[in-house]
C-alpha cells in the first residue's frame, strides 16, 4: 500500500512539474509587451489611461493599469512608475 501511494504521487510530480515549468517559461516570453510611463504632477490613473492607452475605453485600461501596478486604490505620487501593459 505504501509503495503505491508513493508511486501515485511520484507519478503526479512527474506530470504536474513540466507543465508549471512550461506555463512559467511561456509567462516570460510570450508575455505581452509592456511599457512604462512616469507620472506626472497632478496626473490620476484616469489621465494616465487615456494617455497611455487611448486605443482602449478608458473604464477599461485603468482597471489594466491597477491590475499591472497591484494597485489597491487611485492615488497616484509624481515620479512614480507605472507599467502600461500592451505596449
Amino acid at each position: 500500500m505504501l509503495i503505491a501511494t508513493v508511486g501515485f504521487l511520484l507519478a503526479g510530480v512527474v506530470l504536474f512539474l513540466p507543465g508549471m515549468s512550461a506555463e512559467a517559461s511561456r509567462g516570460v516570453s510570450e508575455s505581452s509587451p509592456q511599457s512604462v510611463v512616469t507620472v506626472r504632477p497632478g496626473d490620476s490613473l484616469w489621465s494616465v489611461a487615456k494617455r497611455t492607452m487611448p486605443e482602449m475605453d478608458t473604464r477599461s485600461a485603468v482597471i489594466e493599469l491597477r491590475k499591472a501596478n497591484s494597485l489597491s486604490g487611485p492615488n497616484l505620487v509624481a515620479g512614480q512608475k507605472l507599467v502600461v501593459p500592451g505596449r
